[in-house]
């Protein structure tokens, strides 16, 4: 009698040598968002917001945003869920360019940074700096704009805005569709 029932044998233990770059397809849309977005202009802003020379080392300023621009993409209700989504998710880990060794931060860091460092004004306009992320009914752009097959609907709950995201391939951006 041939046995055809094949069992797995549990590999959980294996160590590997990965890369993210490798894990992370090339069309995922965090790459697309990635590639459209100019974060380095939030260092222009917050550089004013950080003190050099004393305390301890603060998290990456473009981490934080872009935390939050991953909560909101993807409905994530809360940050401490998004948090523990990022910590599990590669494409996550890859967006925000943590490796999978290194810890995330904790949510409580994220929300005082959003709370306490960061006013309503300056996150407005750090997000509006950002090039094609726009406020909805601040901005004269459609409400519901289709890019590459995606609408985006963000709301930033703490500060009760709107934000619209609209990704464009360079063809579509040129000919204003």
């Amino acid at each position: 009698m041939i046995n055809v029932l094949t069992k797995n044998i549990e590999n959980r233990n294996q160590v590997e040598f990965v890369s993210l770059e490798q894990m992370v397809p090339q069309d995922h849309l965090l790459r697309q968002i990635d590639a459209a977005i100019d974060f380095n202009k939030v260092y222009e802003f917050v550089e004013d917001l950080c003190c050099k020379d004393n305390g301890r080392p603060s998290i990456d300023p473009v981490v934080l945003f872009k935390i939050v621009l991953l909560q909101h993409i993807y409905g994530i209700r809360s940050l401490r869920r998004t948090l523990e989504e990022i910590r599990m998710n590669m494409a996550y880990r890859w967006f925000i360019g943590y490796p999978l060794n290194e810890q995330v931060p904790h949510f409580s860091t994220v929300s005082y940074n959003f709370k306490h460092r960061f006013n309503t004004a300056s996150v407005e306009y750090i997000f509006r700096s950002l090039g094609r992320v726009y406020i909805c009914g601040r901005a004269k752009i459609p409400q519901n704009r289709k890019v590459d097959r995606w609408v985006f609907r963000c709301r930033v709950c703490s500060t009760l805005w709107k934000l619209k995201i609209s990704l464009y391939s360079q063809k579509s951006y040129i000919l204003g569709r």
